[in-house]
């Protein structure tokens, strides 16, 4: 249970998104944040390569 004293509903629109917006990055964190900011190259054309090994069976 959080602490509140009641003052939300007195903000105006633009306050209640900058709460929401702090609330959001508090809980998903500024780092997970960044990093879906950041532009990642799709252009990987490399192959996919899958470990290779003989397993014994009985």
């Amino acid at each position: 249970m959080g602490v509140t004293l009641g003052l939300t509903s007195e903000l105006t629109a633009i306050g209640k998104f900058l709460v929401m917006g702090l609330m959001f990055i508090g809980r998903v964190g500024i780092f997970t944040i960044l990093l879906s900011l950041i532009k990642k190259d799709t252009t990987y054309t490399g192959k996919i390569r899958y470990p290779e090994e003989t397993t014994i069976i009985g």
